[in-house]
């Protein structure tokens, strides 16, 4: 009897030693994934461009930057970090530096969460979700986009090959959105011909527009200079959208950011 349970206590304990290794090696796993790589809050939805972000390090600590100014906490001042298998709790550094979060705070891995383009998110317990944008869905994907249906994932960048209207809605009758340059006050009332525009979806069915049947595309545009103005113009960075050059408190102007364009004039 001694030596059935001398063995019995030597196969738990056999057998909690290996749970406690994989558990082990999971999270040096999970580690390396959060420490090679920015976790953004995408509030324009397809790009990290002025997007607030974490970076993870190996000792345990993390810097929150601001995307706008550039600015994060001094060396000694970062925030800390606890990962448990597909958890990771961080704590504020300091009082006197904001480092993301007011208090200890809650993040889960997602690797299959509701942004539309990018799956791989940290969803926090505030209500914030940061993804890594080194990771796409894969076109064709089925989404939806607010709240709009029988949309698919499509990664593409096309040439502008006329000045071409921005539109809220993927329908000839929808609202037109207008551009503004903040630092000159100058309304940009289409996309210039000649313009790149980064698609990141397109309608599942094509529409019919004066003869002409093609897709919507949804994304945003960039360009370096717009017709009449002997200035850089760089929408990525530099502008604000609004419905027919009327903001509206109840409409988030990042969420315009993005937009739709019929797909007769991209090439």
């Amino acid at each position: 009897m001694k030596n059935y349970l001398l063995c019995l206590t030597l196969s738990l304990l056999f057998l909690n030693s290996e749970v406690i290794s994989e558990s082990n090696n999971t999270d040096k796993k999970t580690k390396i994934f959060l420490t090679e790589r920015s976790w953004y809050r995408l509030d324009r939805l397809t790009t990290n461009i002025h997007a607030n972000y974490f970076t993870f390090y190996d000792d345990n600590t993390y810097r929150y930057n601001d995307g706008i100014d550039n600015s994060y906490c001094p060396p000694g001042q970062n925030g800390r970090y606890i990962l448990k298998e597909n958890q990771i709790t961080l704590f504020p550094a300091s009082k006197d530096c904001w480092s993301g979060v007011k208090s200890k705070m809650t993040c889960l891995f997602n690797k299959n969460s509701n942004h539309p383009f990018f799956p791989i998110a940290l969803e926090c317990s505030n209500g914030e979700n940061y993804q890594t944008t080194d990771f796409f869905r894969k076109n064709g994907s089925q989404i939806s986009l607010y709240e709009i249906d029988f949309v698919e994932v499509f990664i593409k960048d096309f040439k502008v090959t006329s000045n071409l209207k921005r539109r809220r809605f993927p329908d000839q009758n929808s609202e037109i959105i207008f551009c503004i340059i903040s630092l000159h006050a100058i309304w940009m009332k289409y996309i210039p011909k000649g313009a790149i525009f980064h698609a990141f979806a397109r309608t599942s069915q094509k529409d019919q527009i004066d003869g002409v049947e093609d897709y919507w595309y949804f994304g945003h545009s960039e360009y370096e200079t717009f017709p009449g103005y002997d200035y850089t113009v760089e929408t990525i960075t530099g502008s604000s959208c609004a419905i027919n050059g009327e903001f509206r408190k109840e409409i988030e102007f990042n969420s315009l950011f993005n937009h739709w364009v019929f797909g007769k004039y991209l090439k």
